[in-house]
């Protein structure tokens, strides 16, 4: 749930980390958040993000182009 020393919350839970950078982080929400409005932080060393707000839905189509 964490990936050096950085992990992500959503709606207080904690993410899946595949991958970092210092630009890009790609997280998986888990099964159980609420659908609606949701706050995501990042956590890291230095402290945490401010919450930014995101829309959970329950299917959401998505690509990943290279």
């Amino acid at each position: 749930m964490s990936l050096e020393g950085t992990s992500v919350t959503i709606g207080g839970k904690s993410m899946f980390i595949a991958y970092i950078s210092p630009s890009q982080i790609i997280a998986q929400i888990p099964s159980g958040v609420a659908m609606g409005t949701q706050d995501v932080r990042v956590i890291t060393s230095a402290g945490a993000s401010d919450p930014e707000t995101v829309t959970v839905n329950e299917v959401q189509p998505g690509l990943l182009a290279p």
